[in-house]
């Protein structure tokens, strides 16, 4: 139960630090738009690859 309530302070404390710097940005050029939505992509990815991991594992998903 630690262990998730840690993961989700720094997930959580990762999205503020994102959502700040995004909204102190003066204009989002189409350069940054790509690198967070690159970025964003690449979270969701290995998101699914634990999921997959989870099954293998003969655990259950963790999204229900």
């Amino acid at each position: 139960m630690k262990t998730s309530f840690l993961r989700n302070d720094y997930l959580k404390e990762s999205q503020n630090k994102l959502e700040i710097k995004l909204n102190s940005l003066k204009n989002l050029d189409s350069a940054i738009i790509n690198d967070v939505s690159g970025l964003s992509f690449h979270e969701i990815y290995h998101s699914g690859q634990f999921g997959y991991l989870r099954r293998i594992l003969g655990k259950p998903g963790a999204v229900k």
